[in-house]
């Protein structure tokens, strides 16, 4: 009998075909235009995608986030030791050395740009296509 566990929200889909979802390749695509350095690429798939180094399993895209009272680029090497084989971060010193791919990304790309940016796919992230024109504008007018 197989144990099994309960899925977690960082999960990565499976395509139709048994592979990972979130392959190299891919995470550059939806990553376009935010990336300040040109993001690796290739077919290397990713198994999951964490902001938590106590939720990394082997294959895991880490996303560092900092906020307010924490700052995830302090557990790189934690999250790299604990499986993870590639890292999103926006302080791209800090992730020199680690020996996986980094997606460097701005911090804030949209600093003081409070307009919503609403994306839909329905190709499972091939494509996009942006709805904000089909948004409420908040003046109350239908």
């Amino acid at each position: 009998m197989t144990a099994s566990r309960t899925p977690l929200a960082s999960d990565v889909p499976f395509t139709s075909s048994g592979q990972a979802f979130w392959t190299m390749d891919r995470v550059a695509r939806a990553l376009a235009g935010c990336e300040i350095t040109p993001s690796p690429t290739g077919a290397r798939e990713f198994t999951a995608i964490s902001t938590d180094t106590r939720t990394i399993i082997p294959g895991t895209l880490f996303v560092a986030l900092a906020g307010d009272r924490f700052d995830a680029h302090e557990f790189l090497n934690d999250a790299v030791n604990a499986g993870a084989s590639g890292l999103i971060v926006s302080q791209a010193a800090r992730a020199s050395g680690t020996g996986v791919p980094v997606y460097v990304v701005r911090d804030n790309p949209r600093e003081n740009d409070f307009k919503p940016y609403v994306f839909v796919s329905t190709d499972w992230g091939k494509t996009y296509r942006s709805i904000n024109g089909n948004l409420p504008d908040g003046s109350g007018a239908p």
